[in-house]
């Protein structure tokens, strides 16, 4: 059995997306696409950085959009559509829609972790995980995290990236007990990673040398990408396809998930990844991903614990654990260039 899923994310630009085009260009992307079990859309800069400090603010805003998106989807299939869920942090959301929603359960939504200038809500990620039952008593655990990460060139924009997400890995909480990373569950990041262009190139790996690799503190988590094929999303002049020429055109708009090891049995069924390049509301060009999700999650790559483990060994040196950190300890540690030399115990929640 599989899950088949659109996952979506647009950086706004400091605008939130309420135009007819945003909606139509959407209509005519799920021309191709059979009818999905769940869509996912991750947004992020919906607003100013003023306003993304009112929580109320953001609430409105991505209701307002969520239930424009339903009516879209629903008209879309002739079939209704509804929410799921809605999570937020600061600027940047995250939405869950579905026709299937008495197939979800245990939704549960995480608390937001900044990582933005002195630990402001501009840049930052929030998160929703879900079971869905794909079979009658029978679920699948999926997690999904909306991030914007540190903009900028050069190399200590790039180490200062790698931070963000390690943050993230350590900082975010579910009301679970668990942080992004839990046993047992599909995990997609999506949104403006910032990840700049070097030589042309696409090739996050080799480039920017970050995705949850910073060898010098032995954190790997292994995450991978579609095939990328299409040209770079940032930065685009609003309203045409023309690059602006004070920026390196760069392919900072991605979706990661949490991949299969070599030689599994079970993959992801990847249909298109894409970008949407006829919609020119924003700076960012937006990218989605259609796929179809396997029943079975890929393995582990944390202990029950919380500690990342060596998945061909399934054994941990118990050196770097990614459970939610409490907050007054969490910052104090970065504060000091020690988040990943400690062991943090309790809940974000439970301060």
């Amino acid at each position: 059995m599989s899950i088949s899923s659109l996952i979506f994310t647009l950086n706004c630009g400091k605008r939130p997306p309420f135009d007819d085009e945003f909606y139509d260009k959407l209509s005519d992307l799920l021309e191709d696409t059979d009818l999905p079990q769940l869509l996912v859309f991750g947004l992020q800069e919906m607003t100013s950085i003023l306003e993304g400090t009112s929580p109320d603010t953001i609430q409105s805003i991505l209701m307002q959009i969520s239930e424009r998106l339903v009516d879209t989807i629903s008209a879309r299939y002739d079939v209704p559509f509804n929410i799921v869920a809605v999570n937020h942090f600061g600027s940047i959301g995250i939405i869950l829609i579905s026709a299937f929603l008495s197939k979800f359960h245990k939704i549960v939504k995480s608390v937001g972790i900044p990582v933005g200038l002195f630990f402001s809500s501009t840049k930052g990620a929030t998160g929703v995980r879900i079971q869905y039952e794909w079979e009658r008593g029978k679920y699948s655990e999926l997690t999904f995290v909306s991030l914007h990460l540190n903009a900028g060139e050069g190399p200590a924009n790039i180490s200062r990236r790698c931070e963000d997400l390690l943050s993230i890995c350590q900082g975010m909480s579910f009301p679970d007990g668990y942080g992004v990373l839990k046993p047992r569950s599909h995990c997609f990041l999506m949104g403006d990673f910032n990840f700049r262009a070097l030589n042309n190139s696409f090739d996050f790996a080799q480039d920017e040398k970050i995705l949850l690799i910073q060898k010098e503190r032995g954190i790997v988590c292994e995450f991978s990408e579609a095939p990328v094929t299409f040209s770079p999303t940032y930065k685009i002049q609003v309203g045409s396809t023309i690059y602006n020429a004070e920026r390196i055109p760069s392919w900072c708009d991605r979706i990661l998930f949490l991949d299969y090891k070599r030689g599994d049995t079970s993959s992801y069924d990847f249909k298109e990844y894409n970008s949407l390049a006829s919609m020119k509301i924003s700076d960012h060009v937006p990218v989605y991903l259609k796929v179809k999700m396997p029943s079975e999650p890929p393995d582990s790559i944390i202990n029950s614990r919380g500690f990342l483990i060596d998945r061909s060994t399934n054994l941990s040196d118990n050196e770097l654990r990614l459970l939610p950190s409490k907050l007054y300890d969490y910052y104090r540690a970065i504060g000091k260039g020690k988040t990943t030399d400690r062991n943090y115990s309790g809940d974000i929640l439970n301060l």
